[in-house]
């Protein structure tokens, strides 16, 4: 027996909350006060509704704390997302600081060596010496 099925002949009141454009938060609560898990009332939000009626609901408190929980629980997996993308840049620029420091330092041993054979070519009393 699925969790829906659970809850046939049930009623209670569902609260849908957007929080980002890609995020949506859900709460729902039974009409005995029991909260429902959010993946229930997403789902409950899939069925197909039969009869509905429009009313002026006091949310409760429980249900408004578990909008609140499920928001900072996402507000968390944000931060963290995001801090390892900042740790991972924090990598690749470190990496590029040692390519920098590398190609720096293979580019001042090649000036070194066409100074020195720039000199060697001065100093050579033949041609063909100052070509080799």
């Amino acid at each position: 027996m699925s969790v829906i099925e659970s809850l046939l002949g049930q009623s209670g009141t569902l609260k849908l909350q957007r929080f980002s454009i890609e995020a949506l938060l859900f709460a729902a609560e039974t009409q005995h006060g029991e909260l429902l898990p959010a993946e229930t009332a997403q789902k409950l939000m899939q069925l197909p509704a039969v009869h509905c009626q429009q009313q002026t609901i006091i949310t409760s408190t429980p249900l408004e704390e578990a909008l609140v929980g499920a928001k900072n629980d996402l507000i968390k997996r944000v931060n963290s997302r995001n801090l390892s993308f900042f740790e991972e840049v924090s990598k690749l620029d470190q990496w590029a600081d040692d390519l920098k420091f590398s190609l720096e330092h293979g580019i001042k041993e090649i000036d070194q060596h066409i100074k020195e054979v720039q000199r060697n070519a001065k100093i050579a009393p033949t041609l063909e010496e100052k070509l080799s």
